[in-house]
C-alpha cells in the first residue's frame, strides 16, 4: 500500500517560494518572471521555455504553479479531513450495528421469557378451571346423594 503523502514539507516549500501570481516581466528580459502585484517587484528569475505549443503549456504551468499548489494542498487537506470524518462515521455505524444486533438478541430472549410465562399462566388457568370443575362435580354428587349427616359419638358416648 502507498505511504500517505506528507503535505507539510510540500506546504513549507510553497510558503517559502515567491508568492504568486508569477507573470512575465519583459522589462528585465524576455524570459524574466516576477510577482508584480505587490508594492515591490519580487523576481522569480529567468525561465526560458523555448518556442511552440509545448513551451506555451510549460510556461502556463509554471506561471500558475504557485497558486495551484496552494489550492491543491487545501483540497487534499479538506478531502483528508472528510475521509477521517467518514472513517469516524463508519466506526460509529459499525458500533451502532453491534448494539442493535445485541439489542435484538436481548429482545428475543425477553420475548421468549415472556412467552414462557404466558404459557405457564394459561396452563395454570386451565388447571384451575379444571379443578373448579372437579370441585363443582363433587359438590353436585354430594348434594345428589343427599346422605344425612351421621352423628359421631366419642368414646365416652357423647355426641
Amino acid at each position: 500500500m502507498n505511504q500517505p503523502l506528507d503535505l507539510d514539507p510540500i506546504e513549507a516549500r510553497a510558503k517559502a517560494a515567491t508568492p504568486g501570481p508569477w507573470e512575465r516581466y519583459s522589462q528585465y528580459g524576455a524570459h524574466f518572471y516576477a510577482n508584480t502585484t505587490g508594492e515591490y517587484l519580487i523576481g522569480v528569475g529567468d525561465l526560458n521555455f523555448g518556442d511552440g505549443e509545448q513551451a506555451d503549456a510549460d510556461e502556463a504551468f509554471v506561471r500558475h504553479a504557485r497558486e495551484d499548489v496552494d489550492a491543491l494542498l487545501a483540497e487534499v487537506r479538506r478531502l483528508s479531513a472528510q475521509l477521517e470524518d467518514q472513517a469516524d462515521a463508519d466506526t460509529v455505524a459499525a458500533r451502532a450495528a453491534q448494539v442493535i444486533s445485541s439489542m435484538g438478541a436481548d429482545l428475543r430472549a425477553v420475548t421468549n421469557e415472556r412467552n414462557r410465562y404466558r404459557n405457564a399462566w394459561h396452563n395454570a388457568r386451565a388447571r384451575a378451571a379444571s379443578a373448579q370443575s372437579d370441585v363443582e362435580f363433587v359438590e353436585q354428587q354430594v348434594a345428589a346423594a343427599a346422605v344425612p349427616a351421621v352423628p359421631t359419638t366419642t368414646k365416652d358416648g357423647t355426641q
